[in-house]
């Protein structure tokens, strides 16, 4: 199932990915709400989301790993939604509750969830032939729940749940995919190589390791674009690049945009790089390749409001705005 909703087995590392920002986004909201009402505990104060992905041999396997200290899960998010095909976290009840009570505050505190089908852990199993997970809980008042060890030996197997005597030690999630030698007789995918083409911005600090190979991704900075410029206080996020942009979903590339009206091109767009994000996140295809309804006027307004900061850009030339404004009609 998983190779016929993506047909690329790498993109199982972007859903990774992606899991682990939905993890983030959900802990910063607890601590907003947290801090909101006065209940943070000190020593969370300091808190910074990461997420770091690696890829390693153990043996003839490889494993690649990624780790986040995100919001974690208990056993109800275990089976509710991470087990299951097709369901979210914010489909769960429980959520439902918390967001009520997150909408009440005097600055409401939304969550925006990556994910929209609720296939990423399907994909897991494009590569790999057995799933671990350590994962623990961020509780909705600052507390630590159980560490619980997961493991599934097979797409089509049971999960086995472990809770250890002892509370985690610090939330997160930790999901390692163990590859097959024989699944993969040339190479594995490449973590740093299928993330570097993906994700362009970040949200939280990221990073990828694969052997002696590394790359970092600062929280809101793009990837790639040394020059960028950025439009300050756009919605959605906007900046002036030097050459060919790109639009972005959630930070992450796709590949064509598709109207109403069935035209279709692809993401590319000189001189800007925009990223839909938030209440801004757009509808995509299940493969995450393509968007659906895309509207270019949604970015009128920043570029419009950010033509003072383009006026200071080095790369500013009669060239560059003659290629803008062809690529933007």
């Amino acid at each position: 199932m998983g190779e016929q909703l993506y047909g690329d087995a790498s993109v199982a590392l972007r859903e990774l990915y992606q899991n682990a920002l939905d993890a983030l986004r959900y802990r910063q909201a607890r601590h907003d709400f947290l801090r909101e009402n006065g209940r943070i505990h000190p020593a969370d104060q300091l808190w910074k989301g990461q997420i770091k992905i690696t890829q390693t041999r153990d043996g003839a396997k490889t494993v690649i790993t990624c780790s986040d200290n995100g919001v974690g899960m208990g056993l109800e998010e275990l089976t509710g939604a991470f087990a299951r095909a097709g369901r979210r976290f914010r489909d769960l009840p429980a959520f439902a509750e918390e967001e009520a009570e997150w909408l009440s505050c005097s600055n409401p505190i939304r969550v925006y969830p990556n994910s929209q089908f609720g296939v990423g852990v399907l994909s897991y199993f494009m590569l790999a032939d057995e799933v671990r997970v350590r994962t623990t809980r961020f509780n909705r008042d600052g507390s630590l729940g159980p560490e619980l060890h997961v493991t599934i030996s097979g797409a089509g197997a049971l999960f086995h749940v472990r809770e250890e005597r002892s509370h985690g030690k610090e939330a997160g999630t930790q999901i390692d995919l163990v590859l097959s030698p024989q699944r993969f007789q040339q190479k594995a995918p490449s973590v740093v190589d299928t993330l570097r083409y993906w994700l362009v911005v970040a949200d939280f600090d990221t990073s990828a390791e694969e052997g002696s190979r590394s790359v970092q991704w600062a929280a809101g900075v793009p990837f790639g674009f040394k020059r960028a410029i950025p439009i300050p206080n756009s919605e959605p996020p906007c900046w002036w690049v030097p050459d060919t942009g790109h639009v972005l979903a959630d930070g992450l590339r796709i590949e064509q945009l598709e109207r109403d009206d069935g035209a279709s091109s692809d993401a590319k767009l000189y001189g800007a790089l925009v990223n839909l994000t938030g209440r801004f996140r757009p509808k995509l295809s299940v493969d995450r390749r393509r968007m659906l309804g895309w509207r270019p006027e949604v970015t009128d307004t920043p570029f419009i409001t950010g033509t003072f900061i383009l006026a200071s850009a080095t790369f500013l030339s009669v060239d560059w705005l003659e290629s803008f404004a062809t690529d933007w009609g």
